[in-house]
């Protein structure tokens, strides 16, 4: 009779360390995953503010109509930030983060095709649905894979990935930041 300990190996108990990604910990790939989806969410917000003159002529409107581009963002971010907690909470924050997180991606793809100011303001609605269970979920999701003693240090990491991320852009040279931006979703 074959032994098939060899091929199956015996399960990770609790006291062994964790097995690492690449050399990471799994705990830093989360933040690494948070601190992506923190950084589309701010950037988001300031990449629209610089371009809206560019929006108003593409599209052929007012300003008070393609202020709504921004507003109805800020509105429903803010306004759903607790109700996704409360649901990731009931459902799950990794669930949550990562609907959000998919959300956020298709309704960018939804802003770069809109073929009018009216849908390019549905489509930052659904955006910002998705930017609100991201931003919801975040904090949780860092609570419960860093131990106590390194809370404080993945959080300032999380803050970090915010300027770093924009310093890294703005360093780019000139013709890679114009490709770069050319193609970032509203």
């Amino acid at each position: 009779m074959p032994d098939f300990r060899e091929a199956h190996p015996p399960a990770q108990s609790a006291s062994d360390p964790p097995a690492t990604i690449l050399g990471l910990h799994p705990k830093w790939w989360v933040l690494i995953a948070v601190g992506a989806g923190t950084f589309m969410t701010a950037l988001d917000i300031s990449v629209v503010n610089t371009v809206l003159p560019v929006i108003t002529r593409h599209f052929e409107t007012d300003v008070a109509t393609v202020e709504w581009v921004v507003i109805v963002y800020l509105l429903l971010v803010s306004g759903l930030l607790p109700s996704f907690g409360r649901l990731g909470d009931l459902r799950g924050h990794k669930a949550v983060y990562i609907g959000g997180f998919f959300l956020f991606i298709l309704s960018s793809l939804l802003c770069a095709l809109a073929p009018g100011v009216f849908a390019l303001i549905a489509a930052r609605c659904l955006q910002a649905l998705g930017a609100a269970m991201l931003s919801a979920n975040s904090p949780a999701i860092l609570t419960k894979s860093f131990p106590n003693s390194q809370r404080g240090q993945a959080f300032r990491q999380l803050g970090w990935s915010l300027p770093v991320g924009a310093a890294r852009l703005m360093a780019a040279p000139a013709p890679s930041r114009a490709r770069l931006c050319s193609c970032l979703p509203l």
